[in-house]
């Protein structure tokens, strides 16, 4: 999850704007084509709109032409994602011999680092975080339409982070211990499970759950309690460098597909989701068990 002390790069151009007009905005662009869809399709970009929006990363009317485009047929996902490299590395270089005359702005050594370690060619972190939210949107819509495929374990949720982040970073899809950092890792005044116990405490939490049959014929509110405090748990384990929020989100509605529920958590305001992880994270439950239930539909048996 990326917390509130780390949106700076989240479409700065209206900083007036609240969340809630951000993300009715990319709504509002994508009902302009809403007649040129299938109500399948508008339901899959409104779920993406959503999953973007708790991040803080709101679609703009290119993102939303994009994945109409993939929505009609007219290019796939992986074709899409070089257009829109070329694109923005084009539009970087008309601009490149003129950056001399802003200065930079300043930036958190968590985002230096992230800046360091793309594969884009970004050279600041607002070309960066305009070519990340493109990208991911067009990638996040992809695993709605196929989901990565696994085991539910640790592995899975690497392959969710891999997919979604594999075209911007050079990490992606590896936790922080596979990448050297080894020691204690904090957002804001969470601090999250260090480097070196990364593969101790994931195993645990994974086999656990195995254990559990991924809470498979549980009734509701035992699997709402059940994944409550797996959501915690995978929260605070936090294993990847960026994408932790989206990767656990659809991890999650993975989970309960399986389990034979239909659970949507796009729906759900980011300060709600904040605030939800920020008191399990000391024992009360609740805001995720809520987020769960407001959430959450059974699925008709088959």
């Amino acid at each position: 999850m990326r917390w509130l002390d780390m949106k700076d790069h989240a479409n700065k151009q209206d900083t007036q704007m609240t969340w809630e007009q951000r993300k009715q905005e990319s709504i509002s662009i994508l009902d302009k084509y809403k007649e040129e869809i299938s109500k399948e399709a508008y339901d899959r970009l409104l779920w993406v709109i959503g999953t973007q929006a708790i991040e803080s990363i709101f679609p703009d009317e290119r993102d939303i032409k994009d994945m109409i485009r993939v929505e009609k047929g007219e290019i796939t996902t992986d074709k899409l994602v070089e257009e829109i490299k070329q694109r923005y590395q084009k539009e970087w270089g008309c601009g490149v011999m003129f950056t001399w005359l802003n200065p930079k702005p300043k930036m958190s050594d968590f985002n230096k680092q992230l800046l360091s370690s793309n594969i884009v060619r970004a050279e600041t972190f607002s070309q960066l975080s305009d070519i990340e939210r493109s990208i991911t949107t067009v990638k996040t819509q992809e695993l709605k339409i196929n989901p990565a495929q696994g085991n539910l374990d640790y592995k899975h949720l690497k392959d969710i982070n891999r997919y979604l982040l594999q075209d911007i970073y050079v990490w992606a899809g590896k936790d922080r211990y596979d990448i050297g950092i080894r020691g204690g890792f904090k957002k804001g005044n969470t601090y999250f499970t260090s480097g070196n116990k990364l593969p101790e405490v994931s195993k645990a939490l994974f086999n656990a759950l195995k254990k559990e049959n991924h809470f498979k014929n549980l009734s509701k509110d035992d699997f709402i309690k059940s994944t409550a405090s797996f959501m915690n748990s995978l929260n605070i384990l936090h294993p990847f460098r960026e994408g932790n929020g989206r990767t656990q989100r659809i991890f999650i509605e993975q989970l309960a597909e399986n389990a034979r529920y239909a659970l949507d958590l796009s729906k759900v305001s980011s300060g709600i989701t904040i605030q939800a992880s920020i008191q399990a994270e000391k024992g009360n439950l609740k805001g995720f068990e809520i987020i769960l239930g407001n959430n959450i539909k059974e699925r008709a048996k088959q």
